[in-house]
């Protein structure tokens, strides 16, 4: 037979769950306090980091600031230059060469043609034909239209006029810009019909006109 006696007193009992809990408790406030205190100390040197950092970099910074403003100017004014460049190559490429154009139509003339007035108009319009880009919505182009007036003598002179306006149509040397030309007008002249010596004598207006030159 045995006997268990115990010795502990009722108050010094407690129960197992509970020593567990506060125990639990307390190594959860220690753990959290111990990593509360290493983020602390952690973003602590990291500001001081970033601060000398951030200090370095002024410094660093002061020293360069002058060249870097100069090769900022000299960027930009590259860049503008590099517009103009590219806007004055848009207009020679697509001008006209006149001087060649009017000593084509100068050797058309016939002798009993004279042209006593010319005048010339370019315009400017988004272009019909090239379609837009993306960094581009319009595609500029230059329209020009050659206008020629003149007087021509001679019975058949109505007929020398119609071929004159025909052959600036067909000359090769003017196709490179010519689109159409138009005789506009055609009329006897003003003084009763008639010149001097007997002949008729015409007034004739036409329109020579290019087709979209693109500046690209």
């Amino acid at each position: 037979m045995s006997v268990r006696v115990n010795l502990l007193r009722p108050e010094e009992i407690k129960q197992q769950n509970s020593v567990n809990r506060e125990a639990m408790l307390r190594m959860a406030g220690m753990v959290g306090g111990a990593a509360l205190a290493a983020a602390v100390i952690f973003l602590f040197f990291q500001y001081r980091s970033v601060i000398g950092g951030f200090s370095r970099a002024q410094k660093d910074f002061a020293a360069i600031e002058t060249d870097y403003n100069r090769v900022n100017a000299m960027q930009e004014s590259s860049s503008l230059n590099l517009q103009y460049v590219t806007e004055l190559e848009s207009w020679t490429s697509s001008r006209i060469r006149w001087d060649e154009s009017l000593f084509a139509i100068q050797s058309l003339v016939p002798t009993n043609i004279q042209l006593t007035r010319m005048s010339l108009h370019g315009e400017i319009k988004a272009s019909s034909a090239a379609p837009p880009k993306d960094d581009e919505p319009v595609t500029p182009a230059r329209l020009f239209t050659l206008r020629l007036e003149g007087k021509a003598k001679g019975d058949l002179s109505d007929q020398d006029v119609i071929r004159f306006v025909g052959g600036i149509g067909l000359d090769e040397s003017l196709e490179s810009w010519l689109a159409k030309v138009n005789l506009v007008g055609l009329q006897l002249a003003p003084h009763a019909g008639a010149s001097g010596n007997g002949q008729s004598e015409r007034t004739f207006r036409l329109n020579a006109t290019s087709g979209e030159r693109l500046m690209r």
